[in-house]
């Protein structure tokens, strides 16, 4: 597994630049990219308002808001295409994309 770090410079919440580095594995500087995860962050803050700022659907308990964030990398990851393709396609951990009711009465294993 390949992981680098995109870091934002920035003076007084004002962007100036951003910088990379390596964190482990063998990823060229060019691969290192953030693109992906900020348009994950922005879809998360759009269909999850507790993620959003402090108001009245602020969610108040840590289970909740993870219970919150499952459900939504669950419709990311495997329900909502691009181009005929999940995100956990890409990945290979499934070959489908799954509809709600997929995932709702899909069989679990737990191995012991």
């Amino acid at each position: 597994m390949n992981y680098g770090q995109v870091i934002k410079d920035k003076v007084q919440q004002k962007i100036i630049g951003s910088h990379k580095r390596k964190i482990f594995g063998n990823i060229s500087f060019s691969d290192i990219k953030i693109n992906k995860i900020d348009g994950f962050c922005s879809k998360l803050r759009a269909r999850a308002g507790c993620f959003v700022r402090k108001t009245r659907n602020f969610a108040k308990k840590r289970k909740q808001i993870q219970n919150v964030l499952q459900i939504v990398q669950t419709n990311h990851n495997f329900i909502e295409s691009k181009k005929g393709e999940t995100p956990g396609m890409r990945e290979g951990l499934t070959k489908k994309i799954w509809s709600w009711n997929d995932v709702f009465n899909q069989r679990l294993s737990i191995n012991v």
